[in-house]
């Protein structure tokens, strides 16, 4: 009520020039039906060349009112009650212009409390629905585009895995056989990754919390661990990451825990594989992987260790600018410090 007073209020003080220069459009219907002022946003919103093809006119006898639905709010604002229409869709019947508006309908009443006139206030949406429609139709053409680049990795991957194989059962020696087959176990997690993160849909901010568990399960999965024996144990914050560091550190995360379930338990050994993901102050995250297992040797860096998957880890902490330790003590502990912003 309160707010109808106001907009009655604004009406009455604000001049016909005034109200020409809104940025919304103006128009009164008199209690007969009659439209009487007409301003010039609402004449553009309308598509007439100006407002006396539609002043004078009476809605009752416009078939757009009735055909778009707008008529019969309009004779519930004759009779006093006030109405809000949002995206209504509608052709001027003079102008043949589509659009789609929002409409207030606000009675204006005389001293008596009974109505004189119909407010009608329009805020042309067009431009705006057109911009939606926009974004919904680059985001499909987006989405098609992931799907095609998602299948053409998985498809080159794949390509390159079965090479592998063909090299694999050709090998000289077992060493060469050896460093195929581990190449050709990248290759698999990597692709493993790259799904997981397909999957996760969001790709500028990727939550990292259940992803990363998943990750570590997947792992054992896959390297068939008894999980009586060996178990995870994973702590991670409310972190999300952009894609360009979520890519790395999965790969990290996938290098080192795979790394210790397949060296740190020989025999039947019990232990545990931990995950702890977390931020350390306003500037940087910490990520560490350990295990309580038999250890890597002599080694003292990982630029030491003999392996292509901890030479992978250092690559790929160099990529996101980050730090390693790796400690050998009680099992193996890699420490990983970068700063959050690439």
């Amino acid at each position: 009520m309160a707010k109808e007073k106001d907009y009655q209020a604004i009406f009455l003080t604000m001049s016909k020039e005034a109200l020409d220069n809104v940025p919304f459009g103006v128009y009164v219907i008199e209690r007969d039906g009659k439209i009487g002022f007409f301003n010039k946003e609402m004449v553009k919103i309308s598509g007439v060349k100006e407002a006396k093809e539609i002043e004078g006119q009476n809605v009752y006898e416009v078939p757009s009112y009735e055909k778009f639905g707008l008529l019969r709010f309009i004779k519930r604002g004759l009779e006093g009650q006030p109405f809000r229409l949002k995206g209504i869709q509608y052709v001027s019947h003079l102008g043949k212009r589509e659009s789609f508006r929002d409409y207030y309908g606000i009675p204006i009443k005389n001293e008596k409390g009974e109505v004189e006139k119909l407010l009608c206030i329009v805020e042309d949406m067009t431009s705006q629905r057109k911009l939606e429609s926009q974004i919904v139709s680059d985001l499909r053409e987006k989405e098609i585009l992931l799907n095609e680049v998602n299948h053409r990795v998985k498809s080159n991957m794949q390509v390159i895995s079965k090479m592998l194989n063909l090299q694999l059962n050709h090998a000289a020696d077992e060493k060469t056989a050896g460093m195929l087959k581990e190449i050709k176990n990248q290759i698999g997690s990597m692709l493993q990754v790259h799904d997981r993160l397909y999957r996760a849909g969001d790709l500028a901010q990727i939550g990292l919390k259940d992803y990363i568990s998943d990750l570590v399960q997947s792992l054992f999965d896959m390297h068939k661990i008894d999980k009586s024996l060996v178990t995870a144990r994973v702590n991670v914050g409310n972190i999300s990451l952009s894609v360009d560091q979520a890519i790395p550190c999965s790969l990290i995360i996938n290098e080192l825990v795979s790394n210790s379930l397949k060296y740190a338990f020989p025999e039947n050994r019990k232990g545990i594989v931990s995950v702890d993901f977390n931020s350390v102050d306003e500037d940087n995250y910490e990520l560490a992987v350990s295990d309580n297992g038999v250890g890597f040797g002599n080694a003292a860096n990982v630029n030491q260790v003999n392996s292509l998957g901890l030479a992978l880890v250092n690559t790929l902490t160099k990529e996101i600018k980050g730090d390693i330790d790796l400690v050998e003590q009680q099992g193996v502990k890699a420490r990983i410090r970068f700063p959050k912003e690439l």
